[in-house]
């Protein structure tokens, strides 16, 4: 698929899944305030349409928008790390979870770096 046919389709696609991003974020703040967890902030993004292209050329994905799993991201940002296991429990219990990732394994022992599930 060629760049111009690439960004159209992208375009026509933006809006949903920024529709997607705020009925998640309302949801999770649904969720965590049910379960008494206190978070700072849930917020989500629609990836660029350059950022996508470049994802697309570097994995050279056949079918780019069944193969891209980040088009849509979401944010939590809570206070304790002690939260972070009980909100992955409500996202497993919630959503259908194809794969995670924890992002804090890939640390090195002496760095420090905002602790995430992927």
């Amino acid at each position: 698929m060629d760049k111009n046919k690439l960004s159209l389709e992208f375009h026509k696609l933006k809006g949903e899944y920024n529709k997607l991003g705020q009925n998640l974020v309302e949801a999770l703040k649904i969720f965590l305030n049910d379960n008494d967890i206190p978070f700072l902030d849930i917020y989500y993004r629609v990836k660029k349409f350059d950022s996508f292209y470049q994802k697309l050329k570097k994995k050279k994905y056949h079918n780019p928008f069944e193969d891209t799993e980040d088009l849509c991201g979401l944010r939590i940002i809570c206070y304790y790390t002690s939260d972070i296991e009980k909100i992955n429990l409500i996202i497993n219990d919630e959503f259908n979870v194809l794969e995670e990732q924890d992002k804090s394994d890939l640390l090195g022992l002496k760095e420090f770096a905002y602790r995430s599930k992927h």
